[in-house]
């Protein structure tokens, strides 16, 4: 999913990121140098002619056999290959189910929404949620972007409770996987559990259409690793791979917090400079 053609394209429009093509991988330009992780977790690992026309840094979910590697982080995947009863009583954690099941006694509801203005109430809560983490934000830019160029892989889970949205979910469909990319709640979700609701209705989804969900790369050992693996869900290492020695990228520190004061329009347009900027 994070090495098509149409994420070119929308780096471009979104932030005018400079990218060329590798073996078959894209790479974008950062102020470190070119890399190809700026909107997503891993690639496949390429072909051994990438490495001798770059030396960029790359990520990857298997475990490389040469060049220099390191772990670091990891994702988790869950093969919906059983009815979604099936998983919610025999592979998710107990304390999950029941939080499951506390917001389906609340009343919350998801659904699958396709239009602009859902996007942007989505928009609104991942925002708040990626601020609230101490993590700049992608701009509304990028998202709506994303949605018009990958269209019906472009899945965004909506959920609410007496009509007000308590949590939201954007996951990407390559193939017979469904990525979850942005996540985002409302402080209305912690009362609900609502937040657990749209986790357990985009897993409902993928058993429906025989889906692996993949929850998108976290810190070993981190507490968002903690609460995805609650799902059943199986550790994937992630692996950074490079042809010279391995380099950590420098990140100016932003102090995203402060950026939570800040109107979500201009929050946005804030997060397009930064990105374009300081990567």
């Amino acid at each position: 999913m994070f090495n098509r053609d149409e994420w070119s394209k929308i780096l471009k429009e979104a932030y005018d990121i400079r990218s060329e093509k590798v073996c078959g991988v894209w790479l974008y330009e950062t102020r470190s140098g070119m890399e190809m992780n700026f909107v997503g977790d891993y690639i496949e690992m390429p072909s051994d002619n990438f490495f001798e026309k770059t030396n960029a840094s790359i990520r990857v979910d298997s475990k490389p056999n040469h060049w220099n590697y390191e772990a670091g982080l990891e994702t988790y995947r869950l093969k919906c290959d059983k009815s979604f009863d099936k998983i919610l009583k025999e592979v998710i954690h107990q304390k999950t189910r029941n939080l499951i099941y506390k917001a389906e006694k609340n009343g919350v509801r998801t659904k699958i929404a396709d239009d602009e203005e859902s996007l942007w109430i989505f928009y609104k809560m991942y925002v708040r949620t990626m601020c609230g983490i101490g993590a700049i934000p992608q701009s509304y830019e990028l998202f709506s972007l994303a949605r018009k160029e990958f269209g019906k892989d472009f899945i965004l889970f909506m959920s609410e409770c007496e009509g007000k949205y308590t949590s939201g979910i954007v996951a990407l469909r390559n193939k017979n996987r469904l990525h979850i990319w942005s996540n985002g709640q409302s402080a209305l979700a912690r009362v609900t559990a609502g937040n657990m609701k749209t986790y357990a209705d985009l897993i409902k989804f993928a058993c429906e259409n025989n889906l692996e969900v993949d929850f998108g790369n976290c810190e070993e050992g981190s507490s968002l690793a903690f609460f995805k693996s609650r799902f059943g869900a199986k550790k994937i290492t992630i692996w950074t791979v490079q042809k010279g020695q391995i380099r950590q990228g420098k990140r100016s520190k932003v102090p995203a917090k402060m950026l939570a004061f800040l109107p979500v329009s201009v929050l946005s347009m804030a997060s397009r400079i930064l990105f374009k900027y300081l990567r």
